[in-house]
This record gives C-alpha cells, sequence and structure tokens, in this order.
C-alpha cells in the first residue's frame, strides 16, 4: 500500500501524532472506551455521527467533546448530528417529529431532555463538514466538491459512494477516509484518478464492531463488544443505513479497489 507523502511509520515519535480515524459512533459509549484504551496518548478525527441507534449519544458526545478541548481530537459533522441539530432548533417543528420518529428517540431518552440536548447540538452546530491534514481529507460521507462546500453542501454529509459522484481530491491531497456508508470490513478505494478512500464505518451500532484506522500505518483496527440488540430492533430494513448497506457498499463506483 503506497504510504501518504510525510508519513514515516518508521519513526515512533512521528506516528504518535499522526490521529486515528474513527466512524459513526452511534451512542456506542461501550467502544469509545475501547477506543481509547486501544490507542493511548493518540489524536482522533472522529468522522460525525455520534448520535442516534445506539443507548448514549449524550455520553459519547461528552467524551468527544473532552477529548477536543483537551488537543487530542478533531470532530467533524454526520449527517445523523445534522439532523439532531435541526430537531433541536424548533422541538416542536417537522424536523423534530421525523427525527424523533426514525432515529432520534433514543438519543433524546440519553439526554433526558431538550434543554440539555440543545447545549450539546449548538456545538455540533459548530462542527466542520471537512478536515485536511497531512495530505488526507477526512468528511463523514464522501470528499467535497472541489470549488467548496458551497456548490454542493450536502455531499461531504449524505453522498454514497455506489450513486454520487466521487469527487477529486485538492492539490497535495492523495487520500480520502470516511464513514456512513456500511461497509463489511474497512476498504480501501482505488480512484480513477489514482487517489484513495477509505471507507470505515463497519456499523458500530449493531454489529458491536468499531474500525480505526492508524494513518501512521495505515492499519485498521477492529474494536468490538456486544452488539447492540435494541438499535438492532429499530434499524428500518428500507433505509440506507440498514443491513443491505452492506451489500449495496460492495458496488462502489470506482475504477478498482483493494482490500483493507
Amino acid at each position: 500500500m503506497t504510504p501518504v507523502p510525510g508519513h514515516d511509520a518508521a519513526d515512533p515519535a512521528l506516528s504518535q501524532r499522526q490521529p486515528v480515524a474513527v466512524s459513526d459512533l452511534h451512542g456506542r459509549l461501550d467502544l469509545l472506551a475501547e477506543l481509547l484504551a486501544r490507542f493511548p496518548g493518540r489524536c482522533f478525527i472522529f468522522l460525525g455521527d455520534y448520535v442516534d441507534r445506539g443507548p448514549d449519544s449524550a455520553g459519547v458526545i461528552a467524551q468527544v467533546r473532552a477529548l477536543v478541548a483537551a488537543g487530542r481530537a478533531t470532530a467533524l459533522l454526520g449527517n445523523h448530528d445534522e439532523m439532531m441539530v435541526l430537531a433541536a432548533a424548533a422541538p416542536a417543528g417537522w424536523a423534530a417529529r421525523e427525527w424523533l420518529t426514525h432515529y432520534g428517540q433514543v438519543t433524546l431518552d440519553s439526554y433526558g431532555d431538550w434543554a440539555t440536548l440543545q447545549v450539546d447540538a449548538a456545538w455540533l452546530a459548530t462542527l466542520p463538514r471537512v478536515h485536511v491534514e497531512a495530505g488526507v481529507l477526512y468528511a463523514h460521507a464522501l470528499r467535497p466538491h472541489p470549488s467548496g462546500l458551497d456548490a454542493d453542501p450536502e455531499t461531504p454529509l449524505w453522498g454514497r459512494p455506489n450513486d454520487t459522484v466521487m469527487y477529486p481530491l485538492p492539490p497535495g491531497v492523495t487520500v480520502s477516509v470516511h464513514g456512513h456508508t456500511i461497509v463489511p470490513h474497512p476498504q480501501r478505494v482505488t480512484c480513477e484518478d489514482g487517489s484513495h478512500a477509505w471507507f470505515i464505518d463497519t456499523g458500530a451500532f449493531h454489529t458491536g464492531t468499531l474500525c480505526a484506522l492508524d494513518t501512521a500505518t495505515w492499519t485498521p483496527s477492529l474494536i468490538q463488544r456486544p452488539a447492540h440488540a435494541e438499535a438492532l430492533a429499530e434499524l428500518d430494513e428500507h433505509g440506507p443505513d440498514a443491513p443491505g448497506a452492506l451489500e449495496r457498499a460492495e458496488g462502489l463506483a470506482t475504477s478498482g479497489r483493494d482490500g483493507a
């Protein structure tokens, strides 16, 4: 596997400074705790979707916020986080009703009331959709439009690799890392322009398996705990996050695919 320029896995000090990418925690505070134990002292880039599905969204956001405040993490916005932000802005409105019906009730339950949830929603609203660091672009779903977010604000949050264009990367960037689309195992895709895209959402909320991608060595680690039965039961079998997405992700719309 071709390393990212500037990454020298043979230098332990440098390796410690390279972030570990983590996607789609979805309320699984237990997996987040295991992650921190697995990578003591490391910095993280969280790809979004801290809330919904799993049992402790409030706890996940509290821990992620603490890591960001301590300078140990960069947190990006995910599509479920955006839905919570929109719901919190008008708890009696349509967006809140839709969110509570399909995803958000377990999240609200973890907070206990709207006022407490709204504090974290205000923080989520400040998070970026895209982060570039050391030749790597990170975004929750897919790469942004090359001319900027104004041209296509939704793809970084909602895009799917089998039905959304794979935009080229900015100059000097050779790899992108994403969550959002559930895959049976971490996958590195080779795109038409020779760049690479990693997809690392292993459906932690219902599989009990969280992927952490160490960008110092480009080695994915799987952190496993028992599956959360309630989250599995709440899956909308017709939705984009349902188990069928595992099979659909096998049709990644690129010219080639490398195994993890």
